[in-house]
């Protein structure tokens, strides 16, 4: 059997977590100033099994592929999209801009270790994405849309340094120095895990329900558009490394798919309508669903 009970654990998690911040967002308000503290131990678990020293060295052994994979992650893709929704759903093409330019998310490295993929490479996507989103987005956005955008790249890089680099760095020193409590850790680590993502979940939707009380129809398309545009990234993800070694087909295919939508969820709300962060929140599904493709190029390695 492909779908395994841990995948199914993660898509019920995430989901009854967004479904009850969203029915009762009143009772887990409490939740959203801690978000970033949970994210924190989240990457911390995330992290604490990586052989960094290994991950580093399969990726400069790869430098071409990655350089193309940041390029088409923050230009490539957005650009195409934004002309292909230009044409086909115009009303969406804001949103699907900046979805697709956003960077790859901190729950990535998760995912990651769940399926199996690379989670060092999956960690030097986050890191790259996220220090060049600041200059990337505002300048798409400015070029293509009619809005003026100021993201500042010194809040940018601290909350990078905050969320990432620190439980990445004491993740580290932790399996380095304390090995009776990283296995101790380990051994715990997917519950722990599921623990703090239904967290961060209840947190980031009880502030953000209002999204969901809107028209039903607008809800249902967007979950449609939201679905395709997962469905293109995982694609693009797939086919653009130029390898057939299996780990990196899937950390780029995780690092595409499982984009920082929550992010845009926040960024759209304030400088577009509601259609934007509507279609951000409802990117949650295309972003857990993903486990079960993952998981078939996890067992089978190849798709050509």
């Amino acid at each position: 059997m492909i779908f395994k009970k841990s995948d199914l654990g993660i898509i019920i998690v995430a989901f009854a977590s967004i479904g009850i911040a969203i029915w009762m967002p009143d009772i887990f308000s409490f939740i959203s100033p801690s978000v970033i503290y949970i994210l924190m131990i989240f990457v911390f678990l995330s992290f604490l099994g990586v052989e960094i020293e290994k991950g580093l060295k399969v990726f400069y052994q790869n430098l071409g592929n990655f350089l193309f994979l940041f390029v088409s992650k923050l230009i490539l893709l957005p650009l195409l999209l934004h002309w292909l929704s230009k044409l086909i759903i115009p009303k969406f093409s804001n949103g699907i801009l900046i979805l697709s330019a956003t960077s790859t998310g901190v729950v990535a490295p998760f995912i990651g270790s769940i399926v199996g993929a690379d989670i060092t490479i999956i960690l030097v996507m986050v890191v790259v994405t996220t220090l060049f989103l600041p200059i990337s987005l505002p300048i798409l956005v400015a070029t293509l849309t009619d809005m003026e955008v100021s993201v500042s790249f010194i809040e940018m890089v601290k909350t990078l340094c905050f969320i990432i680099l620190i439980p990445v760095s004491c993740a580290y020193l932790t399996r380095r120095c304390l090995s009776k409590l990283t296995s101790i850790l380990l051994e715990s680590r997917y519950f722990l895990s599921l623990f703090c993502l239904s967290l961060i979940n209840l947190g980031v939707f009880s502030r953000y329900a209002h999204f969901f009380y809107q028209s039903s129809k607008v809800i249902f398309i967007c979950i449609i558009v939201a679905i395709c545009l997962g469905t293109f990234f995982f694609l693009a993800g797939y086919f653009g490394v130029f390898t057939s070694q299996k780990r990196l087909r899937l950390a780029s295919c995780v690092s595409f798919v499982n984009i920082n939508n929550v992010l845009i969820i926040v960024f759209g709300s304030k400088f577009f309508g509601p259609l934007e962060p509507t279609l951000a929140a409802m990117y949650m599904f295309p972003f857990f669903l993903a486990i079960i493709p993952l998981r078939w190029v996890s067992k089978h390695g190849s798709m050509n």
